[in-house]
């Protein structure tokens, strides 16, 4: 594609370095799982997908890689022609460097919100995709004279309204049973606040510069609470079973404790009671725990071995 002397990997640098790394690490999956689609967890965990449990135990690259990995040929199709239709415009409108730090952003946002919200087992650009299409939602806002009105601007209604139709698509299930919503929605959050940040920066830079600032700071602070979710029941469980493999008892019990009073804040006393006794009686594994995560164990029939277990969510 040519814009007058001009080819689009020349005017979009950037957005044609994600789709062909994208590409790329489709086909290193293919090999790997020996199939064009339909990926197992087990060749896309090797390759960094986002694994809640393997998180928690400090693989920090798993808040990165799954933006850039897929579950299969339709799910890399329908990305990749995302990110062709929308990237190039958003690149030429934010800049190069500014439009990279939105796409990444926005997809680790994604990644969190996953990882502390849904699933746990998540590949796929699609929080940052969703992430360009907040951005272009919140340059449209800002751009109207008066805030207050901007939802008369025919720009900010369309630009809401193909946000919301294919967020919806995802929600009804209609893009499938495994579309990882959490994951959509946290790009969507992290993509309308740095666009929009990134917007008021080009008109009113110190203005501007302390938002982005702040921002950051907040994106920060979500990644060490994906990171070190000790809000959570599981983290505590989790952190139970990795001090009996290292022969710690009391370290055990208190994480055990700590389960129980989260639990109750969170009203899942029934899920962590489960999963600790099911480890007590030696049902359930450190390495059970690694393979299958914590949100498919709540589907447990009885705490005799029986589970439900699906692939990752695709974003």
């Amino acid at each position: 594609m040519r814009h007058g002397n001009a080819t689009i990997f020349s005017l979009a640098p950037v957005s044609m370095t994600f789709l062909a790394l994208n590409i790329v690490l489709y086909f290193v999956t293919a090999m790997r799982a020996e199939t064009m689609s339909g990926f197992p967890m087990s060749v896309l965990g090797s390759l960094g997908a986002l694994h809640r449990e393997l998180l928690w135990e400090g693989e920090w690259a798993r808040i990165v890689a799954p933006i850039f990995l897929h579950g299969g040929a339709l799910h890399i199709i329908m990305n990749s022609m995302a990110l062709y239709q929308m990237g190039p415009a958003a690149e030429n409108h934010f800049g190069s460097s500014n439009f990279g730090t939105l796409y990444l952003l926005s997809g680790i946002v994604g990644v969190c919100f996953s990882s502390m919200f849904g699933a746990g087992r998540s590949v796929g650009a699609s929080g940052a995709i969703f992430g360009i299409m907040a951005a272009e939602l919140a340059v449209h806002v800002i751009r109207a004279p008066v805030l207050k009105n901007a939802w008369r601007r025919n720009e900010v209604r369309t630009a809401a309204a193909w946000l919301f139709l294919f967020f919806l698509m995802g929600v009804s299930g209609l893009m499938g049973s495994r579309i990882d919503n959490w994951g959509h929605f946290g790009g969507i959050v992290g993509g309308g606040l740095l666009g929009g940040l990134f917007e008021l920066w080009r008109s009113r830079k110190r203005l501007g510069l302390s938002l982005v600032a702040g921002t950051l700071l907040s994106i920060a602070t979500l990644i060490c609470l994906a990171r070190w979710s000790i809000y959570s029941p599981a983290w505590h469980i989790h952190q139970a079973w990795l001090a009996k493999e290292a022969g710690r008892p009391a370290e055990m019990a208190h994480q055990y404790d700590q389960a129980r009073q989260w639990a109750r804040t969170w009203k899942k006393e029934g899920i962590a009671d489960t999963l600790i006794l099911g480890h007590e009686r030696g049902i359930w594994g450190l390495d059970e725990a690694r393979l299958y995560g914590y949100p498919y164990l709540e589907h447990i029939a009885s705490i005799q071995g029986q589970y439900e277990h699906s692939g990752p969510a695709d974003e």
